[in-house]
């Protein structure tokens, strides 16, 4: 099922819609998914309660639309697109 993607300067917010889950990366200077830390995640199906959750404001997110995320082979490489995707 297709995921809902958000951004904002340094994170990328996924929803996965089959879980309900919310999963926030970091991302490094590079546009990689910064593997230092994991990432956060709350099972809050609104997403002002997930980002209260985790302590981030939802606000400052924006949607990442046009991409094809049946292209990526992993979670990393889903939030590697949509990071590069982001302004598109």
């Amino acid at each position: 099922m297709k995921p809902k993607v958000h951004h904002n300067k340094k994170l990328v917010l996924i929803l996965w819609k089959s879980t309900n889950m919310f999963k926030v990366y970091k991302i490094n200077n590079l546009g990689k998914v910064n593997k230092k830390f994991t990432p956060l995640f709350s099972s809050k199906k609104d997403i002002n309660e997930a980002g209260k959750e985790m302590n981030i404001p939802i606000t400052a997110f924006k949607s990442v639309k046009k991409f094809d995320y049946n292209s990526c082979t992993s979670e990393d490489d889903l939030v590697q697109t949509a990071w590069e995707k982001r302004n598109d």
